[in-house]
């Protein structure tokens, strides 16, 4: 039963999605024409388009996420504070997919692993621990592993970083995050319980499913028990991690990167569909109505 509730969490976010919802709409328009209401029909067909047009304007795209980039402003690293940790939560980079393809496939959001290393050039930590795990849909590698490769040709040390490779979506991010510290506080890293079950991108008898290696003998906590964190996310996605990890008894400190939001000039293109705009509609409003729910269960 590995993975049914994510399985199912992700099958229910695409029905309130702009997308799926304009799908749920088609169907009863369908419904409606086979039963010969063609009025009712023709009434949806219209809405499912101005919805559509609607969310696939670079105009609302360009409202809508920058609600929530405006939230937490953009600093360069030099102004942040000295914090214990680095955390940069997964999402930018694909895990391993085989020998068939790159390595190293990074996305629009690498922005986080690019911030992460400035941050720790620029001296506000010594250390950076990266959190991703396998996606179940695509199975490819933990993502946090390729993560670390990707700071390595950065210039951190290898001996700098810390994979945290079991989660799989934000929740679990703070959850892992919290266990990994709380455990690390206290004891060498090989200390850790885990699991025996190796994961696909981790190599070696030895790996195991948190990422982290049992030959590693440094203690993360060297220079004192983890108590604040520079968070690092890609900027939409900050209100909601910072909620989440706010919960973790950690002093947090939002480090946002990946901002989207260009202010631009109006013009006309501005009005017209747009397959880019809706991808990053759609992702905002994932984060609104993923924020909405979390705080809906803390009540």
């Amino acid at each position: 039963m590995f993975g049914l509730n994510y399985f199912f969490y992700k099958a229910l976010s695409l029905f309130i999605m702009p997308l799926g919802f304009a799908l749920v709409l088609l169907i009863g328009a369908l419904l409606f024409m086979m039963y010969k209401r063609r009025g009712a029909a023709g009434m949806l067909l219209l809405l499912i388009t101005a919805w559509l047009w609607l969310w696939s304007t670079p105009m609302w795209s360009n409202w809508i996420c920058g609600k929530l980039e405006s939230q937490y402003r953009w600093q360069s690293a030099n102004q942040y504070p000295v914090a214990d940790a680095i955390v940069v939560l997964g999402g930018g980079i694909r895990g391993d997919a085989g020998p068939t393809l790159p390595s190293l496939d990074l996305g629009p959001a690498a922005d986080r692993e690019l911030f992460a290393s400035r941050l720790y050039h620029a001296g506000r930590s010594k250390m950076i621990v990266v959190s991703g795990g396998v996606d179940p849909i695509s199975g490819t590698g933990v993502s946090g592993v390729a993560m670390k490769q990707f700071l390595v040709m950065l210039g951190v040390p290898a001996e700098a970083i810390r994979v945290e490779g079991r989660s799989k979506n934000t929740v679990e991010n703070a959850q892992e995050v919290k266990r990994m510290m709380a455990l690390t506080n206290d004891r060498p890293v090989n200390d850790l319980p885990v699991k025996d079950k190796p994961v696909k991108g981790i190599s070696g008898k030895k790996k195991q499913l948190n990422g982290l290696s049992v030959k590693d003998k440094q203690v993360i906590s060297d220079s004192g028990d983890v108590k604040s964190i520079l968070l690092v996310t890609s900027a939409q996605h900050m209100p909601r991690a910072f909620d989440l990890f706010a919960r973790t008894g950690l002093r947090i400190i939002p480090a946002p990167a990946d901002f989207q939001v260009v202010k631009t000039p109006f013009s006309i293109n501005l009005l017209l569909p747009d397959a880019e705009a809706l991808g990053s509609s759609s992702s905002a409003w994932k984060e609104f109505v993923g924020r909405w729910i979390g705080r809906k269960r803390d009540r």
